[in-house]
């Protein structure tokens, strides 16, 4: 079955493996053991990306992001690679077809780390970062769908009957429960990533695709409106506000997480941000988030998003116009906790 997926994932990239992969099958308790190995590495990155979410009111005070975000890996992934290591793990004694599907994904990021590096950190903030494992993770969903599109209609009815008993009831309770936000951010670059990288390999075959893994997007606006193009609408570059207190998290929210926090309607019209978050000396979490947009009736719309943002809670949020090195913006704060 690892042969056979490897030749799959060979022709459907459109040449061979560097080197021929390795792939582990472990049981629950030590697929846990190895995917939450380096987790406490990231606490600190999670720590403060709670920090940003809680002042946007995106994500309850109360609830640690840390512990959700590692709630949500036991229970959503199935398999994964490491671009640092390169191992290749698929939770599962035996390779069921729901465990076959997830090999050719994970196999998916092994080709492609061993063509173009996945082991990158060349990305400057989150937006950034979203661009690059948008086409990541779009590319390997492309190709384990081509990989489901070729079962015949009983192995398709069959992975689906595994597929939907993969999580208990309780473990289902558990997912359902977690911050809708977090369930909206680890989704969107699979499903907005898929659409972008398809749509790349329609118009230009594997070599588009090749090209994005070279050179990613550098925003989640690229991934959205692959339409239009760095070219055609380039960025408004920002500067960042200044904080109120020691600066825990700094860059770009990007289109995706405005449209989270403000509605799609004013996202649409973003130009460009930039934002800082702190922990104030009451230990709330704080954000300050200048916001440009494609056009004055952009920016209105965005005004109007943020307006009602702060009507919410207009004892700790404000947004007012500015003008800041000839740009229009609007410039949001808010604090929660």
């Amino acid at each position: 079955m690892v042969c056979e997926a490897v030749k799959f994932v060979q022709l459907a990239r459109g040449r061979p493996f560097k080197t021929f992969p390795t792939v582990e099958l472990l049981d629950d308790a030590a697929f846990d053991q190895a995917l939450l190995a380096d987790f406490e590495q990231y606490r600190d990155d999670l720590d403060a990306d709670g920090v940003t979410l809680t002042a946007l009111g995106l994500l309850d005070p109360r609830t640690p992001l840390v512990d959700a975000y590692r709630d949500a890996l036991e229970l959503g992934v199935v398999g994964f690679y490491d671009p640092t290591s390169e191992r290749l793990v698929v939770r599962g004694g035996e390779l069921s077809l729901y465990a076959q599907a997830t090999l050719v994904y994970e196999l998916t990021h092994a080709f492609d780390d061993q063509w173009f590096d996945l082991d990158r950190d060349d990305f400057l903030d989150d937006d950034a970062e979203y661009g690059f494992t948008a086409v990541v993770e779009g590319n390997a969903r492309r190709v384990e769908d081509q990989w489901r599109a070729e079962l015949d209609p009983s192995r398709q009815s069959q992975l689906q009957v595994e597929e939907f008993s993969a999580l208990s009831a309780q473990d289902l309770l558990r997912y359902l429960s977690l911050p809708p936000i977090l369930q909206q951010l680890q989704l969107s670059p699979y499903t907005e990533g898929a659409s972008y990288v398809g749509q790349l390999a329609s118009a230009g075959g594997e070599a588009s695709v090749d090209q994005a893994l070279t050179a990613p997007p550098q925003s989640s606006e690229e991934i959205l409106h692959p339409e239009t193009g760095r070219t055609a609408d380039p960025e408004v570059i920002v500067a960042q506000p200044l904080a109120g207190g020691t600066a825990v998290n700094q860059g770009r929210l990007g289109e995706v997480t405005i449209g989270f926090w403000l509605g799609g309607t004013a996202a649409a019209g973003w130009g460009g941000d930039n934002y800082v978050a702190w922990r104030d000396g009451r230990d709330r979490s704080c954000i300050a988030v200048d916001l440009a947009a494609d056009s004055p009736a952009d920016l209105d719309q965005i005004d109007a998003a943020a307006r009602s943002w702060v009507a919410s809670q207009p004892g700790v949020r404000t947004a007012e116009r500015a003008t800041l090195d000839g740009v229009s913006l609007i410039r949001a704060t808010g604090c929660a906790g």
